[in-house]
């Protein structure tokens, strides 16, 4: 069932989108796992939660002096 809901979002909505579902589904399994295993929140983990949660993200948004600007994300 996973893999039809994969393929109707992204014939509706594209392959960024369904990037970015994955990655956020792969950073609330890190949370519920961390949640009830009672892992220990470090920021080692906090990092691999981010890097997860933003997997798909090539550029992020920073307020510069001279107004918004498109960094690319390291």
């Amino acid at each position: 069932m996973a893999a039809a809901w994969v393929a109707e979002i992204e014939r509706e909505k594209g392959a960024d989108v369904v990037a970015l579902v994955m990655g956020q589904r792969q950073a609330y399994d890190l949370a519920l796992d961390a949640a009830t295993r009672g892992t220990h929140i470090s920021e080692m983990w906090i990092r691999t939660l981010h890097e997860a949660a933003c997997a798909a993200q090539d550029w992020h948004e920073v307020l510069t002096p001279r107004g918004p600007q498109q960094h690319k994300l390291r």
